[in-house]
């Protein structure tokens, strides 16, 4: 199988594989649409057992400056470690060159960003509601003096 990655992944639980269509990687643009054929495999680097992989139940997508991805697979480790993920064309081609990126929960750390947002905003639409029943009660209790 073609080029090895290994990384140390350090949390247990669900990992996406992303295909980056547009990344820049040292000094190096990689732009690739179709990476049909793409095999990938991931393996523990201790044990050298396969971990299964599937595809995505949910399509995630990103940008980031000059990179964008959307989720492939997902797969799932019980415990910390080193993993091996290998990637390869089937047909033994060699081009389109890719990049792959794994990404840990992502969709929860998506939703703890967007609901931590907005329960900001709505703390400070409140304390706006607050200050302007505040400063009406105040001005007219200054013009009820007044008359």
């Amino acid at each position: 199988m073609g080029y090895f990655s290994r990384c140390p992944l350090e949390e247990p639980g669900t990992y996406t594989i992303f295909h980056e269509q547009r990344s820049v990687v040292g000094d190096r643009l990689y732009v690739s649409d179709n990476i049909s054929g793409l095999r990938i495999v991931v393996k523990s680097a201790t044990t050298g057992n396969e971990i299964p992989i599937a595809p995505t139940a949910v399509s995630q997508t990103y940008t980031f400056g000059s990179r964008s991805g959307t989720s492939a697979f997902a797969f799932n480790i019980a415990e910390p470690g080193r993993f091996c993920l290998a990637a390869a064309y089937e047909d033994g081609r060699t081009e389109p060159q890719a990049v792959l990126a794994i990404g840990h929960d992502f969709i929860a750390g998506l939703m703890i960003t967007i609901l931590g947002s907005l329960a900001i905003v709505f703390a400070f639409m409140a304390a706006a509601v607050v200050l302007v029943v505040v400063v009406w009660r105040r001005r007219k209790a200054a013009r009820a003096v007044a008359a």
